[in-house]
């Protein structure tokens, strides 16, 4: 016999067959997991990454999301929901998060610390400037970047010394890797997100360390899963950019909108114009074409693009 779940995930899929995307957000919305659900599918959610935020003021606000979370049911998997045939430009039009969008058990296994180490440790990675432009270059192994750019050994150095470390650098000196490595048999593992043109898009694999990240810039369409860590995003509509320095640090930009109120509690103070979300491990962001974006990584993170 077919679970409850079963069943709706069917009437989910006769129901998102011909309708408009947005609406498929709603629907989705109605169909929430039980409480307890993910009680008896506990996972080592590190994968063997420090997920240690280092810096206090990253948390500040960590949990606001201006945009809807639409979450699947557990025994619907993205290849039965019936989005194939949603052609790229009935794709909603402003930025949505979806959970268990994918199913990538396979990719994160091979995306934990460990796995990615003896696997590619001594393999090269390009690194690109983490500035909007991201035009400068550099060559590493992936081994030297996690030591290098990526663990942020505060045992060795506090934060408020990191910090300054990082302040005192514009961003065309701080290294990110993403994209410009191409391993293409660990790629060749990713569950493609199904809709919105996602199967046929380009994939960009990255790994960044606790306040990493990269200032507003915009380009086409794209899907942002994380698979371990957290990744703040902030955004603002094609045509409206916020006023912002290219080669300003991700980190210090957020820093700066940073308020204490008088119970001293922090808060981020958006610019005006700018609405933000923190996507979570194992949650797949919606980008619309040419919308602005920056986004900082709180603690160790993890993550996947795919460009339609």
């Amino acid at each position: 016999t077919q679970s409850t779940w079963g069943h709706q995930c069917i009437h989910l899929s006769r129901m998102v067959q011909h309708r408009p995307p947005l609406l498929v957000a709603v629907l989705l919305l109605a169909v929430i997991f039980p409480s307890g659900l993910h009680a008896q599918q506990q996972e080592d959610i590190s994968g063997g990454w420090n997920l240690d935020h280092v810096f206090d003021f990253l948390l500040a606000d960590i949990d606001r999301c201006d945009y809807v979370k639409a979450t699947l049911p557990a025994n619907c998997s993205s290849s039965n929901l019936g989005f194939g045939d949603i052609e790229a430009q009935k794709a909603p039009k402003v930025p949505i998060i979806y959970k268990q969008l994918t199913a990538n058990t396979e990719f994160r296994r091979l995306t934990q610390k460990q796995e990615l180490l003896d696997t590619y440790g001594e393999k090269e990675v390009v690194l690109s400037t983490a500035n909007t432009f991201s035009h400068e270059k550099q060559k590493s192994t992936f081994a030297e970047y996690l030591k290098n750019h990526v663990e942020l050994n505060t045992k060795e150095k506090n934060a408020t010394v990191l910090l300054e470390e990082i302040f005192n650098k514009p961003a065309d000196q701080l290294f990110y890797a993403f994209g410009d490595y191409y391993w293409t048999d660990l790629l060749n593992t990713y569950d493609f997100p199904p809709m919105f043109n996602g199967p046929n898009g380009a994939l960009s694999f990255g790994v960044g360390g606790s306040g990493s990240g990269v200032p507003f810039h915009v380009h086409g369409p794209v899907f942002a899963e994380v698979l371990y860590g957290r990744k703040r995003w902030f955004f603002a509509p094609p045509g409206k950019g916020p006023a912002f320095d290219p080669n300003e640090p991700s980190l210090k930009w957020f820093w700066r909108h940073v308020k204490v109120d008088d119970n001293g509690k922090m808060h981020f103070e958006a610019p005006e114009g700018v609405t933000i979300c923190t996507v979570e491990a194992g949650e797949t962001l919606w980008v619309p074409d040419m919308w602005w974006h920056g986004t900082l990584n709180v603690g160790e993170t993890v993550f996947i693009s795919d460009f339609t």
